[in-house]
């Protein structure tokens, strides 16, 4: 473990309204069909890269058994068989098409990496480590971010870590010092292409937000960061309590709410592209208050809405040309299926990925 790193606090504003850009407006056009596996009956689509190349999970309507799959010139490919008895869920995806994510081991989970080929490893683990953890996000470098479990606390402290080709390159410590009694937590959630990285570190007795570069913690006070922009001018992350904001040039936002109030309480945000927009899901404003995939543009938050019939939808990842992907049933009390909202300027398109 590196101790020789220093944390930086600096000063975070509040404000009950986010420095965004002219609000536009957003509508829906009518869903494509993009295809099952094999017939099978579940999909959620967990992360598009820049190239508009979508993967998530699957159910084989033939081997009955979940997959990892390609969403790709509007047909649904195989792609990995991850892992073993878990199940394997991609999280974040490069333009060369390498994957990470983790596997639901069932008592734990377990940082995993993809080849673009869909050939799949778990990563190492620190030594004296048991492996369990997570990798949240890869650059196009194919730098990784996430964090393991390290030795102390009994081998329930988590380090901040990098991976890269397969192999743990950086132990990044801790962001601070815990409270008597409890044990070190660190953990990275996010990368841009330079590779500074955000995340959460326990100091004293709560979670506190984290910029790092070149080996330097900055504290952004209590909370977590999620993801960061390539010009890191906007960091997404959260308040204590979950609650959805965003540092804007040192400046710390709430994101309004789905029903117009000034701060997004219940709500859930899962990822942001360069331009700063931001999607995650809330519960319906009106009864009976399901989920419904959420984008946050231009100051307002915008109900991306759900596939005909349904009564569900959820999005994770959004790329730089405004494809956005996620999660949805197409009838109530339906299984769920992948869906793919497709975003321009004042105009919002869906399609469904299942």
């Amino acid at each position: 473990m590196n101790r020789s790193m220093r944390r930086v606090g600096v000063c975070v504003f509040m404000s009950m309204a986010a420095a965004w850009p002219a609000a536009q407006a957003a509508k829906v056009a009518p869903p494509n069909d993009l295809g099952t596996l094999n017939d099978g009956y579940y999909a959620s689509a967990r992360a598009v890269n820049r190239a508009g190349r979508v993967v998530g999970n699957a159910l084989d309507g033939q081997s009955l058994s979940t997959r990892q799959v390609l969403w790709r010139d509007g047909l649904v490919v195989a792609w990995s068989d991850c892992c073993l008895s878990g199940l394997g869920v991609p999280k974040a995806l490069n333009r060369a098409g390498e994957a990470v994510g983790y596997n639901e081991g069932g008592f734990d989970t377990y940082p995993v990496h993809w080849a673009a080929n869909g050939a799949w490893r778990q990563l190492p683990a620190l030594p004296g480590g048991d492996g369990r953890g997570m990798a949240s996000d890869i650059n196009d470098a194919g730098l990784v971010a996430g964090h393991t479990r390290g030795p102390e606390g009994g081998g329930f402290s988590r380090h901040a870590v990098l991976w890269q080709a397969g192999v743990l390159v950086r132990d990044m410590g801790f962001l601070g010092e815990p409270d008597l009694g409890l044990v070190n937590q660190t953990m990275a959630h996010g990368l841009n292409q330079a590779g500074t990285v955000v995340g959460s570190g326990l100091v004293g007795s709560e979670m506190h937000a984290f910029v790092w570069r070149d080996g330097v913690y900055v504290d952004l006070g209590p909370g977590q960061a999620l993801d960061i922009t390539d010009d890191e001018q906007v960091i997404l992350g959260t308040a204590p309590g979950l609650v959805p904001v965003i540092w804007r040039d040192g400046a710390r936002s709430y994101l309004p709410a789905l029903g117009g109030g000034p701060v997004a309480y219940g709500h859930t945000v899962a990822a942001m592209n360069n331009k700063g927009e931001v999607v995650g899901h809330a519960p319906a404003t009106k009864p009976p208050y399901l989920d419904t995939a959420v984008l946050w543009r231009g100051g307002r938050a915008i109900n991306l809405g759900r596939y005909p019939g349904g009564t569900i939808s959820r999005a994770f990842g959004i790329n730089d040309k405004g494809v956005v992907v996620g999660e949805g049933n197409l009838a109530p009390n339906g299984p769920m299926h992948a869906l793919r909202w497709t975003l321009k300027a004042g105009h919002v398109r869906v399609d469904r990925a299942d």
